[in-house]
């Protein structure tokens, strides 16, 4: 029998690792979990990071996460949030979604079956979320579950693969069972804002047996796209309603627009 270690130099010469987005051979990376395996420097450099420190007295809103001009020094919270705040307690995100890298990365993770990124991902969201919350301090980790005619289309549901391994770095447990999609529905990304949240209208339900579970628990959800914000304000509604202590929010992705969408939801209400 020949060692798994000949077998991977062997493949390694045969079929080079190339970079996901650029193409461009890499070099060999042992560990698989480091972003380096799967994409080139130079590509990784462009990844745009989501604010943690503000600049021109700004800062970040304790609510959406959004940076923001305070009025006074105790201010925390942004307008948005103060006119419409979002049902999570916290929300954050690790980059802002506005350029092709961050789209060619999502979409190999999402559409093409490049499974092995929840890896390198979720150490990713793990080496960054203590600086983003200021804590780990969770019970129970839960993706956003796709709707079952996406799911059967997709084959998989990225978000738990990504959920079950960012669990897996912060020793915290995840379950895949406790929030889950009522019906079918449209693909967010097919939609425009408004629309968005009419898709997301009773959209989830707690399984009977994750209403025991999630009671008086701090929950982390995790989604990979912020867009508009509707699909993780009506999964946190649903678990604020059935009791959970609180509920904090992480994607992976921040649509730069995210506010802009919020305002308009505002101004045609």
């Amino acid at each position: 029998m020949y060692s798994s270690g000949l077998i991977k130099i062997v493949l390694e010469y045969l079929c080079p690792p190339r970079c996901l987005i650029c193409g461009q051979g890499l070099p060999t990376v042992v560990n698989n979990k480091l972003l380096q395996s799967y994409i080139c420097s130079d590509c990784e450099r462009k990844f745009d990071s989501h604010s943690l420190v503000p600049q021109n007295q700004a800062t970040i809103c304790d609510k959406c996460g959004e940076i923001f001009q305070p009025r006074t020094k105790e201010d925390r919270t942004c307008l948005i949030c103060r006119v419409a705040p979002l049902f999570p307690d916290h929300l954050r995100s690790l980059y802002t979604y506005h350029q092709e890298n961050n789209e060619l990365l999502l979409f190999k993770f999402k559409y093409f079956n490049k499974f092995n990124l929840a890896l390198p991902l979720a150490n990713l969201i793990s080496s960054q979320i203590n600086q983003v919350f200021h804590t780990t301090n969770w019970d129970l980790i839960i993706p956003i579950p796709s709707a079952p005619n996406l799911l059967k289309k997709r084959g998989y549901n990225h978000t738990y693969l990504l959920a079950k391994a960012v669990a897996k770095e912060l020793n915290i447990t995840s379950s895949v069972n406790i929030l889950v999609s009522k019906r079918e529905r449209a693909a967010q990304t097919l939609l425009s804002p408004e629309q968005r949240s009419q898709n997301m209208q009773d959209a989830y339900k707690i399984s009977p047996a994750g209403k025991e579970k999630i009671l008086n628990k701090k929950i982390l959800l995790i989604d990979d796209m912020l867009t508009t914000g509707a699909t993780i304000n009506s999964a946190s509604q649903l678990l604020i309603a059935n009791q959970v202590q609180s509920v904090d929010v992480l994607t992976l992705f921040r649509s730069s627009h995210f506010s802009k969408h919020r305002v308009k939801a505002i101004l045609n209400s």
